[in-house]
């Protein structure tokens, strides 16, 4: 759909942050690239955020900086954890533009990415729209990583209203992050759930956070992720993040009430995996077993002040 002449651009920020992933990042980059909105009366620039002091990732947007059809640049957010990559960004690419979109540096963006998020904004009048992320596993993938719930996406009904998102394939109006003045929280930079608590609080604030089907880009999962071990310790932060939100985020007698909530539904979650698993529903159930166990834990170590730094290393290692 073709803006009226004399209408003013719909500028969009693309913001990439990233840490040692050169060739996930080359692939991003070359995927927000190919996008078709140039018709649309959209004008794109992108920001890659690199969260290694030393920044690496400049060689790989130097590499591609001719020929690229949008303005590409690269800022240095040098303190190591998530959430001081994501204020960077907000730092660098918030002013100029009306709307934020957020990639991860393992994803990839279909074609149609940026318009389809334009178009789902637009048909639900959403400040936020929120979309999947589909795991693209390796052809060597084992049977128990095809079924295992840590490498299922997230999924809702078309335009359902969301009370938080995440940041992997996100798309935000600039003036309510602007109106808004959050930023990521600290204390969350090297553990993850800085995404989640951000969303909880703009939508308290009243923002419009939707769910669409649409727009869904594809997360390269490396090899180094299909262990036990990188499944105990993902649901480990997993547990542990969540909780760690809701007590920075909620009155202390609701976070208090949330704990045992947390735990038991993990608890109830491993009972059904066990009953689907004696009608003979799933094969492998213990992946999953392993993970609500994990979580449990996390959870446990978070009232008891652990703080795992997950992002203080690529999640390949």
């Amino acid at each position: 759909m073709k803006r009226p002449a004399g209408h003013a651009p719909t500028r969009i920020h693309v913001c990439i942050p990233t840490y040692r992933r050169p060739e996930g990042l080359r692939r991003a980059l070359q995927s927000v690239a190919g996008q078709r909105v140039g018709e649309e009366g959209v004008r794109v620039a992108v920001w890659v955020v690199d969260n290694d002091a030393a920044g690496p990732a400049g060689a790989v947007c130097d590499a591609l900086r001719d020929g690229y059809p949008w303005p590409l640049h690269h800022v240095v957010a040098p303190e190591r954890g998530i959430s001081h990559a994501r204020n960077r960004a907000l730092e660098a690419a918030l002013p100029g533009c009306d709307y934020l979109a957020f990639l991860d540096d393992d994803e990839i963006a279909p074609p149609d990415w940026l318009r389809d998020l334009l178009a789902a904004r637009r048909r639900h009048r959403a400040d936020v729209i929120a979309a999947p992320v589909h795991r693209a596993l390796p052809d060597s993938a084992p049977g128990w990583v095809r079924e295992a719930r840590v490498f299922q996406g997230e999924r809702h009904a078309e335009g359902q209203r969301l009370h938080r998102a995440a940041t992997g394939n996100t798309l935000i109006r600039a003036g309510v992050l602007r109106r808004s003045g959050l930023r990521f929280d600290p204390r969350l930079a090297l553990s993850g759930g800085e995404d989640t608590l951000f969303f909880r609080q703009l939508a308290r604030q009243g923002a419009r956070i939707h769910w669409t089907n649409s727009g869904a880009v594809t997360e390269t999962v490396p090899a180094a992720r299909l262990s036990r071990r990188w499944v105990w310790r993902r649901g480990y932060c997993l547990g542990n993040s969540v909780t760690r939100v809701h007590l920075i985020d909620r009155p202390l007698p609701a976070a208090i009430r949330f704990v045992p909530a947390y735990l038991a539904r993990e608890g109830l979650r491993a009972l059904a995996l066990l009953g689907a698993r004696l009608r003979g529903r799933r094969r492998h159930v213990w992946i999953d077993l392993i993970y609500c166990g994990a979580i449990q834990l996390g959870i446990v170590s978070a009232v008891l002040g652990g703080r795992p730094r997950h992002y203080e290393r690529t999640q390949e290692e």
